[in-house]
């Protein structure tokens, strides 16, 4: 039905004269929509007026989904959040000459029509239309593409809109509850862990640096205890990320901050997004950080991180999108995806008693030693324990090229199949893979 949808809309877009070009894969996301990923990671909320192109398209019966290479110049109507903003803002964009207004009820939790195929992020903009756009800084300027799906860039009815109403209601009550606490610090402590949490999302080890104590106590969701030394040594030996590699953000909801003097307790939710093969996933932390302030300045002493348990529902959902993903991935030979919902370790034992590792597995993909010109599921059945998952089910197949082999499967073969997916806080990663034939 997805599919059906996406080439009714190129349809459309065609019969108007445009042409689609894809930029990226299709989008899809892993987790329910939380306002903290809009309000927590946009540093601007402002109400704007597309007004014209700043960079017109190249070729104006293009259409890009995902990045595009044309501005728009929003003028700035009214600010709700941000110091010192231009009159004038540049977002990524096209114009249009329609309307896009959200069909879901205030306070939306899911992008208006635009955004529902192709990138996950609306791009159009209809000229000398309002919208309420929640943006984050970047190194050229701001970018609206903040919550994959989520309301990043609403078009707005009039300046009494109902979903800008809602949003400014929710801002107040925020301020409200910063206010009520009964710490005096509270602006300056949560200012310094959204910093610390946008700085974290870079593996920025400075700000690690200025954030962290000397004395520090770390306590993992795993239950390992460091200090800062070690801390800050496995982040520089990390290897750089490369193109193509899962990125992380984190946003913190639910902030509670407790003061003693020059000691203060800040209790929050960590939101981790994480965005690999097409998906973002989501995670969820309860951390709590006491901060002392010496010489003027705060820097946390101890922390305790402990990981939120997912619905079981919300698991099996998780780890079958994950599944068909690994699927997808082997048929295509898609090296990047395979290798990130796939643990090191990651083990595929066939009916012959061979075992193929992750290592190995790539590089007959890689070098189409093995190819799968078919390669489908059925009879997908999901189990959770916990940390683990078991995904039990029928594949019909048929191999292209087999390694070793000259020739490969004269017709579809069908295997059963068991795969075991573990969860140690970073996503859901297969680790072992078992095949057989009746």
């Amino acid at each position: 039905m997805k599919s059906i949808k996406h080439c009714l809309l190129c349809l459309a877009i065609l019969l108007c004269g445009f042409s689609i070009v894809p930029h990226v894969m299709g989008c899809s996301r892993i987790g329910a929509f939380a306002f903290s990923e809009l309000f927590d990671n946009a540093d601007v909320i402002v109400r704007a007026t597309a007004v014209k192109y700043a960079k017109p398209p190249g070729n104006p019966k293009v259409r890009m989904i995902g990045e595009t290479d044309s501005q728009i110049a929003f003028k700035v109507e009214e600010v709700l959040r941000g110091k010192d903003l231009p009159a004038g803002i540049t977002l990524n964009g096209y114009l249009s000459d329609t309307d896009d207004f959200n069909d879901v009820p205030v306070p939306y939790t899911f992008v208006r029509p635009n955004g529902r195929s192709g990138s996950c992020f609306a791009f159009t903009y209809k000229q000398g239309a309002q919208f309420l756009l929640f943006l984050k800084k970047t190194e050229t300027g701001y970018t609206s593409n903040i919550s994959p799906l989520g309301p990043n860039n609403e078009q707005l009815r009039s300046a009494d809109d109902p979903w800008l109403k809602w949003v400014k209601e929710h801002l107040k009550e925020t301020e409200k509850r910063v206010s009520m606490q009964t710490a005096p610090d509270a602006a300056e402590l949560t200012r310094l862990l959204r910093e610390f949490l946008d700085g974290a999302s870079r593996s920025d080890a400075a700000v690690h640096d200025r954030f962290w104590a000397e004395d520090l106590i770390y306590t993992r969701s795993t239950g390992r205890r460091i200090g800062k030394a070690e801390l800050m040594r496995d982040l520089r030996s990390a290897p750089a990320r490369k193109p193509g590699d899962p990125t992380t953000s984190y946003g913190a909801e639910d902030i509670r901050i407790q003061q003693y003097g020059d000691t203060a307790v800040v209790a929050f939710r960590l939101v981790g997004k994480t965005t690999r093969g097409g998906r973002t996933e989501i995670t969820q932390h309860l951390n709590t950080g006491t901060f002392l302030r010496r010489n003027g300045q705060w820097q946390v002493v101890s922390w305790q991180a402990t990981r939120m348990p997912t619905r079981e529902e919300d698991a099996r959902n998780d780890v079958a999108a994950i599944e068909a993903a690994f699927h997808r991935a082997v048929l295509d030979a898609d090296l990047k995806t395979l290798e990130s919902l796939t643990d090191q370790s990651f083990i595929w034992t066939h009916r012959s008693g061979e075992q193929v590792t992750r290592e190995k597995l790539l590089a007959q993909l890689g070098s189409g030693g093995l190819k799968y010109s078919k390669l489908d599921t059925s009879n997908v059945t999901v189990s959770v324990y916990g940390d683990t998952a078991v995904v039990r089910g029928v594949s019909p197949h048929q191999r292209s090229s087999i390694p070793g082999e000259s020739t490969g499967d004269i017709s579809p073969l069908t295997s059963f199949y068991t795969l075991t997916f573990t969860n140690s806080g970073s996503g859901w990663k297969a680790v072992a893979m078992h095949s057989s034939r009746p």
